[in-house]
């Protein structure tokens, strides 16, 4: 088919949907056309029957022409634009041609029909049609002149004037029809033209900008054809691949090195690509520089309107930055950053599984921890890049003795641990074996460690704590999980207990260390409860003076625990010391104590009291503003009041010790030293602090009378509480010996012990004292000054 028959089938036909439809200018033209047909020639049947008074070939021939038109709009009704146009156009030709033939040839005015005629044909059916009926009029039109003059044509019918001035204006208006339809038509296709030009413009535009994108995008883009011939690359693409355009286009991707294409990753992607999906996936190779890259690589086919797949899309990126973040990130979360050993965390899941193993062979592990011992004076002495040259060292050091099958870890600031999976069955030999493998350990740190490529070196010693598993005492665990957990807790208490002997010491774990350290987390436990619940309990022991009248009391705590009833302070008062609860303690004990001396005094009695005081719970920041709220909040003699305190909280901060108690001896209260002559006692200290009694320890007084350097102690003491004006209290009078002897010596000494009274319920107590008379009246005293004008401004601020 040429252009022409081309554009004359596309003139007036309906296109496939989606792709357009006819020109809406040219169907109604055509309807315009048809329906003024139908209706001229019905118009001129009515005018040639009552001109002629009967039916004759004109007749006729406007009746064709009328069903002719007629079934042109049933054509177009049904959607057959085409047929339609090519019948009207050479329907009405034909019998035009017959209409002219029979009635005067070329002077018939119907000549004027082929005009319109020629002109619908030019805009319905297109250039090859109008040219056909233009020259077919031609030859009509010489054809009729020769027949014309042989007398072959017949004669001319003079029409009357009414049909011919109807005739005509039905040829003018389809003429002036078609002039106006083409204009618009003509219109209408200069606005789509327009619209398309700017949609074209828009899409060039946007095509320009994804381009520029896809040049610019850090990933590489390759397009290929389905056989795999590179027709379009990215900058990047060339970049990675070393090649320059002309080089890579028109390749095999499979020839290109860099694109890391082994036999099988090649073929998984034909594969996927053969089933019209997308492939992705990671593939890694040497780059160009030599270095080994990964690459995210996704390929995708490449689909036309039709569904058909013409190339394929490669999009890869270098994630090689990332994946090397993500191992690196791995390592960190399972190895020290320090020393590059294992973590705890790895150490627990390989003793997880070693015990797995070992539990089903039967055989023992053991896990040594080891401490260095006094490193913080390393750190504080060299700095903290030398403290982590001596872990770096320490640890290749370790791992050197432990070899390629044992697991050291680093699992604390200055902590190792080391994992000894297969010793022997019998738990014996595999404790002799665990021991001579903490032996070369200590023995390996004899030498010293260099710190730096200077020679810098230094000596250490540790403390090492083994704990078998099983322990040899018959104890399992449930999932191994809880049992490496429980193998850790076993080891760090053997090393606590190796640690408490001096340091440079191995210690085994033992049950009964074990059951020790629940029972002291058992116990921290329920006392920071007790201190909720109201479980405490003031209990009082009274004080005597020689005569044995009551001067006052000292106040004790207790624990009444609700299901193991009483606890002894000696089992809970440690515990307590070695964490913040003492402070809590203390504050529970002095808040009752005052609540009580102001409860006594209400009742018109005097209540001395004495009150053990914490270093930590005197050391708080807030101690002394504390104690001053107390007082005035329960409005008591602060001189009813005296503070035990011990020699070992003045070692250390001397003067702001001094201050402080300064501050408080201002508020009224009493300050007494516990326990003298157990610490380290300093008369130089004891000279400067405001002090009003000394406290003599039990351990001095019990053997008073059969040990002669324990009477002189306690002579000693006594002489030197005299000269000083101080009161003495001595505890732990348990016999009438003690108290004869220390009433011979001094006067004035107060006796506390179980001879007089074991610590009770201070309800109890208080209720005796008060039913004998025992308890004093309260004196009156003097006004109070304002405590502001007798403590240091900073102390009060």
């Amino acid at each position: 088919m040429t252009t022409t028959q081309a554009r004359d089938a596309q003139a007036i036909r309906r296109p496939p949907p989606g792709q357009g439809q006819a020109d809406p200018s040219v169907l109604r033209l055509l309807s315009v056309i048809a329906t003024a047909g139908a209706l001229a020639n019905l118009g001129l049947m009515a005018l040639r029957l009552v001109t002629a008074g009967q039916v004759d070939m004109n007749v006729g021939i406007s009746g064709a022409f009328l069903a002719t038109s007629l079934l042109v709009l049933w054509l177009l009704r049904n959607g057959h634009p085409r047929a339609a146009a090519q019948l009207l156009l050479w329907g009405g030709w034909s019998l035009n041609t017959a209409f002219v033939w029979m009635h005067g040839g070329v002077h018939n005015v119907n000549w004027t029909t082929f005009l319109v005629l020629i002109s619908g044909a030019a805009w319905m059916l297109g250039q090859r049609t109008t040219l056909l009926m233009t020259g077919a009029t031609a030859a009509l039109y010489g054809l009729a002149a020769w027949a014309e003059g042989r007398g072959w044509v017949g004669t001319a019918v003079r029409d009357s004037e009414l049909i011919v001035a109807f005739y005509f204006c039905i040829m003018f208006a389809l003429a002036a029809a078609m002039g106006l339809a083409a204009r618009h038509s003509y219109r209408l296709r200069i606005d789509r033209e327009r619209r398309t030009s700017a949609e074209l413009a828009e899409r060039e535009f946007e095509l320009r900008k994804f381009s520029q994108v896809i040049e610019q995008s850090p990933e590489g883009v390759l397009i290929t054809d389905t056989r795999g011939r590179v027709e379009y690359a990215n900058p990047a693409a060339l970049s990675r691949l070393g090649r320059d355009a002309d080089q890579a286009l028109g390749a095999d991707v499979r020839s290109l090195g860099a694109m890391n294409l082994d036999p099988d990753s090649h073929d998984a992607i034909l594969q996927t690509l053969a089933c019209g999906q997308a492939w992705r996936g990671e593939l890694r190779g040497q780059h160009v520089d030599g270095s080994v890259r990964i690459e995210a690589t996704r390929v995708s086919p490449l689909r036309q309107p039709d569904g058909g797949i013409t190339h394929h899309v490669w999009l890869r990126q270098d994630i090689t930055a990332r994946r090397e973040a993500e191992a690196r990130l791995h390592h960190l979360a399972r190895h020290d950053p320090v020393t590059g050993l294992p973590n705890r965390s790895q150490l627990e899941e390989r003793l997880g599984q070693v015990l797995r193993q070992n539990r089903l062979q039967g055989r023992h592990a053991a896990l040594v921890h080891l401490n260095i011992d006094r490193f913080k004076t390393v750190n504080e002495a060299r700095g903290q890049a030398a403290g982590d040259a001596l872990l770096h060292a320490l640890g290749v050091r370790l791992s050197a003795l432990a070899g390629s099958e044992r697991l050291v870890a680093r699992l604390g600031t200055d902590e190792f641990a080391t994992l000894l999976p297969d010793l022997d069955a019998d738990a014996a030999a595999a404790g002799h074996q665990a021991y001579a493998f903490a032996s070369q350990m200590q023995d390996a740190l004899l030498e010293p460690l260099t710190l730096d490529s200077a020679g810098d070196q230094v000596t250490v010693s540790a403390s090492i704590g083994i704990a078998l598993c099983p322990d040899g005492h018959g104890q399992e665990t449930g999932s191994s999980e809880q049992g490496a957990a429980q193998v850790l807790r076993h080891a760090t208490t053997a090393l606590n207990q190796a640690k408490a002997h001096g340091g440079a010491q191995i210690a085994f774990f033992e049950s009964a260390m074990g059951d020790a350290a629940e029972q002291r987390f058992r116990i921290d436990r329920d006392l920071r409860q007790a201190l909720v619940e109201d479980q405490l309990r003031l209990y009082l022991q009274p004080q005597v003076d020689t005569s044995g009248r009551w001067t006052g009391a000292e106040a004790l705590v207790r624990w009444q625990h609700p299901v193991q009833g009483l606890v002894s302070p000696g089992v809970f008062i440690p515990i307590a010391e070695e964490s913040d609860l003492i402070v809590s303690l203390g504050r529970w004990v002095v808040t009752e104590a005052m609540r009580l001396i102001a409860e006594q005094a209400r009742a018109g009695r005097s209540l001395p009291l004495s009150i053990n005081l914490s270093p930590r719970q005197f050391r708080q920041p807030d101690f002394v503003t504390w104690m001053q709220q107390l007082l005035a909040e329960h409005a008591i003699d602060p001189h009813l009041l005296t503070l035990e305190i011990t020699e070992g909280l003045v070692i250390g901060n001397v003067e702001q010790t001094i201050e402080r108690m300064q501050a408080l001896r201002a508020l009224g209260l009493h300050f007494s030293i516990d326990d003298f002559g157990t610490g380290y006692s300093s008369l130089a200290y004891l000279k400067r602090l405001p002090i009003s009694e000394l406290k003599i320890d039990r351990s001095f007084i019990q053997d008073v009378t059969r040990r002669a350097d324990d009477a002189a102690l306690v002579e000693t003491i006594l002489s030197v509480a005299s000269h000083m004006g101080l009161k003495v209290v001595a505890e732990g009078v348990e016999e009438p010996a003690q108290t004869q002897f220390l009433a011979a010596r001094a006067e004035g000494v107060i006796l506390q012990g179980y001879f007089y009274g074991r610590p009770g319920p201070a309800e109890e107590w208080l209720a005796r004292w008060a039913a004998d008379g025992s308890l004093p009246a309260l004196p009156a005293l003097p006004p109070r000054q304002p405590v502001r004008e007798t403590m240091p401004a900073a102390l009060v601020d």
